[in-house]
């Protein structure tokens, strides 16, 4: 039961229901995309709004459900779009909960674990979706690619590094000004890569979860040689893995 009122609530459980019935109508008339679009973002925006009572609490769901809508164009099976359609609407819940935890206990240790998980999830549907659109359509060149990359990690990681300066924004932003150079130039290095959007979104990802992760323990003054060593030793391994099962495009 204490578990239930811990991550169930009704109010946030309606409205991730209508994060799902708005990507069911984007499915069922594909015509009216951008209408279902644009009143999804809206109401992401006005929730979140509602939910964290600033505007900070709006940057993750509305960031999160702006990469939804950016991979839903490269995912073209009927079923694949359920699935798709069902985690979507799940991380929706997710990160609503945590803002509403969040706002409740400004120090509580399952919402910061709650956004850190949305974050991730946003980043790698973020960095896949537009990567995507780069390499499939040409809609625009490498600096927007980098812009986009870096402005879209600078968001979440300012939203996330406030959780720990909160009396000092300013080194919250200069830590995610940090990760947003790096995510930059990850960008411009992964337009020469012979791999496909997925691809590219799951190695950004895991650069980008280590030096998160190292940043935080270093500001937490955690941080031990033996545990980089291990940091280091599984993102070579995890890379090794997604390149190895990858398929490599020819560039030309």
């Amino acid at each position: 039961f204490s578990f239930t009122c811990m991550f169930f609530h009704g109010s946030l459980f309606v409205s991730a229901l209508f994060f799902w019935g708005m990507l069911q109508g984007a499915i069922a008339f594909p015509e009216q995309f951008f209408f279902f679009s644009g009143s999804l973002l809206f109401a992401a925006f006005w929730i979140s709004k509602k939910l964290g009572g600033s505007f900070e609490g709006t940057v993750l769901p509305t960031l999160f459900t702006f990469s939804v809508l950016l991979l839903f164009f490269f995912v073209s099976l009927p079923q694949q779009k359920q699935i798709f359609t069902f985690l979507s609407s799940g991380v929706f819940y997710l990160s609503l909960l945590g803002i509403y935890r969040r706002r409740s206990y400004g120090k509580d240790e399952t919402a910061r674990g709650i956004l850190s998980l949305v974050s991730m999830t946003t980043l790698f549907f973020f960095l896949s979706g537009i990567y995507g659109l780069f390499l499939n359509f040409q809609f625009f060149s490498e600096p927007f690619l980098m812009l986009s990359s870096a402005g879209s990690v600078f968001l979440v990681g300012r939203n996330i590094f406030l959780q720990y300066f909160r009396n000092s924004p300013e080194k919250a932003r200069f830590f995610a000004f940090f990760l947003a150079l790096f995510s930059g130039e990850m960008a411009w290095v992964s337009s020469f890569w012979p791999f496909g959007y997925l691809t590219v979104g799951a190695v950004s990802l895991l650069f980008l979860s280590v030096l998160w992760d190292t940043l935080l323990l270093s500001l937490q003054r955690t941080i031990t040689l033996r545990r980089l060593l291990v940091q280091l030793s599984v993102l070579v391994l995890f890379l090794g893995l997604v390149l190895s099962s990858s398929i490599w495009r020819p560039v030309v």
